[in-house]
């Protein structure tokens, strides 16, 4: 089974995510943003919560940030990770089955990176997933 990042990056490169859809054509990654492209989401795990007692329960949660020039631009593009994941339920990637995909909380905008040319959002999501069968 792969990490959860991973697995949230797969599914938002899917043909009916908000990236294919409405068209933002940004680079995705796992676990390290880099210098380059400017324009681009970063998935991350978190802390996530305690498993179940038989560890086939896992309670994950993942962080995705996004990278864009205009705060405008930014802001849509955050947004539509967020609607497109959240509530998602019965989805199966990469063996995993992922009961339920839940936002917590909305868009969060930070500060902006040191140049100040670039904008930083994060969507924190909190999943419920199993191993596949």
């Amino acid at each position: 089974m792969n990490s959860p990042a991973k697995d949230m990056a797969d599914l938002i490169c899917l043909s009916s995510s908000p990236i294919s859809v409405i068209g933002f054509g940004v680079d995705v990654f796992v676990g390290m943003l880099p210098q380059t492209p400017i324009e681009c989401v970063t998935f991350y795990n978190t802390n996530g919560w305690s498993s179940a007692a038989n560890y086939t329960y896992e309670r994950p949660t993942i962080q995705a940030l996004v990278r864009t020039s205009s705060y405008e631009a930014g802001y849509a593009l955050a947004h539509a990770i967020k609607t497109h994941l959240h509530g998602q339920n019965g989805v199966t990637i990469n063996n995993a089955r992922y009961i339920q995909i839940l936002a917590e909380g909305d868009v969060v905008d930070l500060p902006p990176e040191e140049t100040k040319q670039h904008r930083l959002f994060s969507i924190n999501f909190a999943a419920h997933r199993t191993i596949a069968t």
